[in-house]
């Protein structure tokens, strides 16, 4: 949750770009994408493009850093190009290798509601799912936003509560704040709104202005 200390190290990143450029490692690439989602969630998406888009692949396979690249794509809005780039690796990466690409899968999906397409991706995923403890959160909490859509609020309770138990135990700040806020609407009453109230605080720590402003105006209608 420190996203102050990650606008810094992004700064750091974009300061000589040209430095960067030339470099096959998959920490330095992956950076300005990494960075990139925290200014997209800070409620600016042309910068987060523009800093997603230092990060420089150079494999002739994709993986990691076009999965990243995928991710910080679809945070930002540019949800077709960023479900393209995650389809590729998916495609074309070795399993292992599919891990961040999976969690930009899994947020195209969310945002379009597209979740007959969740199940084919589930399935894809288990060999690695829990593997990756982040993965597995997000699939799950995936998991419950479908079944809520599809009306099954006992099942999706079920799911986001499992979810939120997994985001906790990182702990991941802003994914326990997301899935609060998704277990919000399973729930009625007191529940409802402290599940709210959480979310707020989180939200407004983070200096996460789009998600701080959705959330309270749910908090508004309770």
């Amino acid at each position: 949750g420190n996203w102050d200390r990650v606008e810094t190290l992004l700064a750091e990143h974009l300061t000589n770009p040209e430095l960067e450029a030339g470099v096959r490692c998959i920490a330095v690439q992956s950076g300005p994408s990494l960075g990139a989602m925290v200014i997209a969630h800070r409620g600016d998406p042309g910068r987060a493009l523009d800093a997603a888009r230092h990060s420089k692949a150079w494999e002739l396979r994709p993986g990691p850093v076009e999965g990243q690249l995928a991710e910080a794509l679809v945070t930002a809005g540019a949800l077709e190009e960023g479900a393209a780039l995650a389809a590729d690796v998916l495609n074309r990466a070795v399993g292992w290798r599919w891990h961040d690409a999976a969690r930009a899968m899994i947020a195209v999906i969310v945002q379009r509601g597209a979740w007959d397409e969740l199940p084919a991706l589930v399935d894809k995923i288990t060999p690695i799912r829990h593997t990756d403890p982040l993965l597995n959160a997000l699939a799950e909490r995936a998991t419950g936003q479908a079944l809520a859509a599809r009306g099954d609020l006992s099942g999706a309770r079920e799911s986001l509560a499992r979810a939120l138990a997994d985001f906790q135990r990182f702990p991941h700040v802003f994914e326990v704040a997301r899935t609060q806020e998704v277990l919000a609407g399973a729930s009625t009453g007191a529940e409802r709104a402290a599940l709210l109230q959480a979310a707020v605080a989180a939200y407004r720590s983070l200096g996460a202005a789009p998600h701080l402003a959705r959330a309270e105006a749910l908090l508004g209608m309770n």
